[in-house]
């Protein structure tokens, strides 16, 4: 099996770009996120699609994270 990178989540992130998937948790500092494609953004900057993991196992969020925002 492969492990899912993961990620700490530093900075706000806008709600323009997250989108709920469960309940109503929005992205939080100090969040872990699982790491799933980069891609990079129109300005040119390094991004990455991640997801947030609930305590029930199942993604409370995804969002679309500058590297800058992760450590």
């Amino acid at each position: 099996m492969e492990k899912i990178p993961k990620a700490t989540l530093i900075i706000e992130i806008p709600v323009a770009r997250y989108r709920l998937l469960k309940g109503n948790k929005p992205p939080a500092l100090g969040d872990i996120l699982e790491l799933d494609q980069g891609f990079t953004s129109p300005e040119g900057k390094a991004m990455v699609l991640a997801y947030h993991r609930g305590t029930d196992d199942e993604y409370d969020y995804e969002a679309e994270v500058y590297e800058s925002e992760i450590e």
